[in-house]
């Protein structure tokens, strides 16, 4: 207990340091590490005098360098805030003001930043990690956040960046998708019309025919889950019945499948999802 209430007291002390501070990045990194060793220290974090206001500041004024030549500014004061918010995520009273606030869409315009610098990246990346957090299945209020997520743009901003983005950026926007797929509100909405579900089809082709260069066994796992999700849709397991993905039988792809088991295990349950 006593070593609890030395970390509250410390965790108060960061976060009134943090307010005050002129530069937030050093204190952003100090809350940070401080929430990595005292993860119970959360809610008292999230209660804090002026953290809230601090948050939205900080992802907002990166607005103005996205495309700018201080564009390496908004790795640099994003990363750390949605790192903290990723710690936070197990507190519920987090969750639900997260949700009620939109906090999540002052987000989108560094998901829909057209940079590849890679601070961007990692930037990108680390949003669609907390996002990909709200809408889990495995989150107890999850239905909440998915019903915030299904009226925006998530879905169309995952299919950019699993598109155009990095790796570890393209991985990160297919769990996102794939935990969308996991609810099924989600799934009918994102394939509510045939020019949806093609959307979608078509970019998982793209990412697909760019796997003949980047070679990417979790990508290609994430990939073939989404598929195996998307045959939850009847019309959609008979379009891909009657014209199954062709990129996934091409020779590099299936050279993948059989020397890698975690992709091999996905393929198999695809296969599986469509004949059942």
């Amino acid at each position: 207990m006593k070593s609890e209430g030395k970390s509250d007291l410390l965790a108060q002390k960061i976060c009134a340091s943090l307010v005050a501070a002129e530069d937030k990045l050093p204190g952003l990194n100090t809350l940070r590490k401080h929430l990595a060793e005292h993860p119970e220290a959360a809610p008292l974090v999230w209660d804090a005098f002026g953290i809230r206001a601090l948050f939205l500041n900080e992802i907002t004024k990166s607005y103005l360098n996205i495309e700018t030549s201080s564009i390496s500014s908004v790795a640099k004061t994003t990363f750390p805030v949605v790192d903290v918010m990723i710690s936070l995520c197990p507190v519920k009273e987090f969750r639900e003001s997260c949700v009620s606030a939109q906090l999540p869409l002052f987000l989108y315009p560094i998901l829909n930043s057209s940079s590849k610098e890679e601070g961007i990246e990692r930037a990108k990346a680390k949003v669609l990690c907390f996002i990909n957090i709200l809408v889990d299945e495995k989150t107890p209020d999850a239905s909440h956040s998915l019903e915030l997520f299904k009226t925006t743009e998530l879905v169309p901003l995952c299919l950019r960046n699993m598109e155009l983005g990095t790796e570890k950026t393209k991985i990160a926007a297919g769990r996102v998708l794939y935990a969308i797929f996991s609810n099924r509100d989600g799934l009918e909405y994102s394939c509510q019309t045939y020019d949806r579900f093609m959307a979608i089809s078509i970019i998982l082709n793209s990412v697909l025919v760019q796997m003949e260069t980047m070679r990417s066994p979790e990508l290609l796992e994430g990939v073939i889950k989404i598929y195996t999700k998307l045959c939850g849709m009847p019309n959609a397991k008979v379009v891909f019945n009657k014209n199954r993905p062709q990129m996934l039988y091409t020779e590099h792809i299936r050279e993948m499948v059989r020397t890698n088991a975690q992709v091999k295990a996905a393929y198999e349950e695809f296969i599986h999802a469509l004949q059942g």
